[in-house]
């Protein structure tokens, strides 16, 4: 991921965005310390298992 965070504005790249599982705090919290930003929530986005989960949309932008 920082390989990605480094490569992306020498691209021409101004945002990265992913979607993480709600259920998923250690990955949240993990992509909230390299800089992203909660941007939505997605409600019943994935059905596992016949439970519905929810997901997060983040947000990374590169400064201009």
């Amino acid at each position: 991921m920082t390989e990605a965070l480094r490569w992306a504005p020498t691209a021409g790249v101004s945002r990265l965005e992913l979607f993480v599982m709600a259920t998923n705090p250690r990955a949240i919290s993990f992509y909230e310390r390299l800089g992203f930003k909660s941007e939505g929530l997605r409600r019943r986005a994935y059905i596992i298992n016949g439970e519905p989960i929810d997901d997060h949309l983040m947000g990374y932008l590169f400064e201009a």
